[in-house]
């Protein structure tokens, strides 16, 4: 078991559920279309979200180290 960013302790083979509140205008056709891809909502929204934090991890600008730090 592996402890996540908030402490949490899960399996490496367990996706815990979260929630979300989406309006049904984004839902439903985004249902459809993984739908017809063959894939799960939840793979796009995966998918979404790993490219959502790589281009912030990309935009982040390194954080300088404090001066007494070497």
């Amino acid at each position: 078991m592996a402890a996540d960013n908030m402490g949490l302790v899960t399996s490496a083979n367990h996706t815990p559920p979260r929630s979300f509140r989406i309006p049904d205008d984004v839902y439903l056709p985004a249902l459809r279309k993984a739908q017809s891809e063959g894939r799960s909502l939840t793979a796009v929204v995966v998918a979404g979200l790993e490219e959502y934090i790589e281009d912030f991890e990309q935009d982040e600008p390194e954080t300088p180290k404090a001066p007494h730090a070497r």
